[in-house]
């Protein structure tokens, strides 16, 4: 549905605002809502394995440390969650302003029950990690403004990036991704892409990469694009 723009320091508001009349619409009584963040209100950063790590609270602590030598003081405002993960495999932490959960809380407490509020990044991967294997694989999710990366290397995560990207961009994904493979210093060029996106994609140029469009997988049809890599 057409929202108003927010303010800048609170991007998503409006749509925080809107989701008490989406769910009256839906009929509706006292549903389960799972909530999938745009990659847009979500900062993302990658720990390593630790085998000196015992305990969540100390991933927890880690991940906080993380956030802050990167973003400072405003780490203090924000909700931080950490991945589970097999033994001896790197671990996902994400992190969201605080008001924003308060705000998807408070709009639907009073007419649903709010099962979870997950990153998109992390919701994809769940989704399509029957699919991708054990294989290494590039995870590619674009949304509008948006487009973020993820290396997975024999099913384990090696990198995360997520940068601003304009529709208008002349950058193909494929010139993005020689970058990030070139900053990784990667021993094997990784060329299979699994692409996740919220809109018909031309792209001039796909280089030496395998791209398979999965948004599709086992979800909307090709007229909800722009819903389907929400799709939980």
């Amino acid at each position: 549905m057409p929202l108003e723009p927010s303010r800048a320091d609170t991007p998503w508001r409006a749509a925080a605002q809107a989701l008490p009349s989406l769910l009256d619409k839906s009929g509706a009584r006292r549903p389960g809502v799972t909530i999938v963040l745009s990659n847009q209100f979500v900062r993302y950063a990658l720990l390593p394995w630790n085998g000196a790590i015992k305990r969540n609270a100390e991933w927890m602590a880690l991940a906080r440390h993380r956030f802050s030598a990167i973003y400072g003081s405003a780490v203090d405002t924000w909700v931080i969650r950490v991945s589970s993960a097999g033994s001896e495999a790197p671990r996902i932490a994400s992190a969201m302003d605080a008001e924003l959960l308060s705000a998807l809380e408070k709009a639907v407490s009073s007419r649903a029950t709010l099962v979870s509020v997950q990153p998109c990044l992390i919701a994809t991967y769940n989704r399509l990690q029957a699919l991708i294997g054990r294989e290494s694989c590039w995870l590619a999710v674009e949304e509008q403004e948006r487009l973020t990366l993820g290396l997975l290397e024999r099913g384990a995560w090696r990198a995360i990036r997520s940068r601003r990207r304009a529709r208008a961009s002349r950058a193909t994904l494929a010139e993005i991704i020689d970058r990030e493979s070139a900053l990784l210093t990667l021993d094997q060029p990784c060329t299979r892409v699994a692409l996740c996106t919220d809109a018909p994609r031309v792209e001039d140029s796909r280089g030496n990469y395998e791209v398979v469009d999965l948004t599709f997988t086992g979800r909307a049809a090709p007229a909800e694009r722009a819903l389907a890599i929400a799709a939980e």
